[in-house]
């Protein structure tokens, strides 16, 4: 606001009937008052003191346009009785819309650099159009035409590398250790869903303990929820978890799956610790299997998990709850999938086992197995050629012989 002469202590704004005013700032206000007409609505300002030369007056006024508006006019501000009025309007976009200019009556283009800083800082978007006006007649009338699109959701947290850990006993339980690279900028829960049964052991986020949540909303009721920080740096999140499982006989199928969590994990890598008693087979997975059937020394793996995790971070502190180390031993087996919980199928593996008592029965009863069909050769070979019964027993006990 600029007085070019004398002085004034009373003001009145202009404005369309179809706004809501929010606030009026300014230097010495004393009050202001709306006051609607038949053609507009009026703000009566009044102020302490006269004012004289060049004051800000900052008015802050909305309009509901719904969702259905396709084409709108500006509402803009006058001063009543101005000899002299010019100003500046700048568009901008907050949400998912496209801004065009339908009507530019009175008004001039204007370069986005030619606007005053003021009104710059306060924009949070690309400024999309600007003009600039002076007092005319008929009166300035800016008209935009504003399309609708609707907004696609996109990641907001994501998970760079997933690293899961799952020891199997032949008790019937399965010790998962999984260990989450994490990305966040606006998520509050990290959604985990378990496989079915699982009882949580412990929860650490960026190095502290937390409590897990379940979902309430979730389908599942295996599915968790870990409070997560904001963080554009990769920080560690790390959950335990017990599984029960089949207890493991003389032979069989172990098998299990990953769980999901609710962002896109780029790389998941899992190493399964198989009991060493058993012989197993090749693994069936959706996954790529990169270790299959290897012995795992206990004593070296948990060293080198110990010497990576003390480099890395220093988590462990008085008075916080003891961080769970599951043992890696046995027979090992590794698999790993790029964006393995975006596929439709599990990440899954099943392995067929057979105990150590399995193998010797198995090998008594192949055997058996042999020697009944020699006992069966020369049981037929006796009938045929009709030999005397000490060649035929002198036969059989030189072919167990030869077994």
């Amino acid at each position: 606001m600029d007085v070019k002469s004398g002085a004034i202590s009373e003001l009145t704004l202009k404005l369309p009937n179809n706004v809501n005013v929010l606030s009026v700032t300014g230097p010495s206000l004393r009050k202001h008052e709306i006051k609607t007409a038949e053609d507009n609505q009026q703000i009566d300002i009044e102020f302490t003191q006269e004012m004289e030369g060049q004051f800000r007056l900052e008015v802050n006024y909305e309009q509901i346009t719904g969702d259905v508006i396709a084409d709108a006019t500006v509402p803009t501000i006058s001063v009543a009785d101005a000899e002299v009025e010019h100003g500046r309007i700048a568009v901008e976009a907050l949400t998912a819309v496209e801004v065009k200019a339908s009507t530019t009556q009175q008004l001039s283009n204007l370069e986005i650099n030619e606007l005053p800083q003021q009104l710059v800082l306060k924009t949070t978007n690309p400024i999309l159009l600007s003009y600039k006006y002076v007092h005319a007649q008929p009166p300035f009338r800016l008209g935009l035409t504003i399309t609708r699109h609707k907004e696609i959701d996109v990641q907001v947290a994501a998970i760079e590398r997933a690293d899961y850990q799952t020891l199997f006993t032949s008790d019937g339980l399965a010790v998962t250790t999984a260990r989450f690279l994490v990305r966040n900028s606006r998520r509050q829960f990290l959604r985990l869903s378990l496989p079915a049964e699982s009882q949580v052991w412990s929860v650490f986020a960026n190095g502290k303990p937390e409590k897990p949540a379940h979902a309430a909303d979730s389908e599942k009721s295996d599915a968790i929820l870990v409070k997560m920080i904001n963080s554009a740096v990769g920080f560690p999140v790390e959950v335990v978890y017990a599984t029960p499982i089949k207890k493991m006989g003389f032979q069989g199928v172990v098998s299990s799956y990953l769980p999901r969590p609710d962002m896109v994990v780029t790389r998941s890598h899992w190493d399964v610790f198989l009991p060493a008693k058993n012989s197993y087979q090749t693994p069936k997975t959706s996954m790529d299997v990169v270790i299959s059937g290897r012995w795992v020394n206990p004593r070296e793996v948990t060293q080198q998990l110990h010497d990576a995790t003390s480099q890395k971070t220093n988590l462990q502190l008085a008075g916080q709850p003891l961080r769970i180390t599951v043992p890696t031993q046995g027979i090992q087996f590794a698999f790993e999938k790029l964006y393995a919980n975006q596929s439709t199928d599990e990440a899954e593996f099943s392995i067929r086992y057979v105990s150590s008592e399995g193998n010797r029965v198995g090998v008594i009863l192949c055997i058996i197995g042999v020697i009944l069909i020699w006992f069966g050769i020369f049981a037929i070979g006796f009938a045929r050629l009709k030999c005397p019964r000490n060649v035929a027993i002198g036969s059989l006990i030189g072919g167990i012989a030869l077994l």
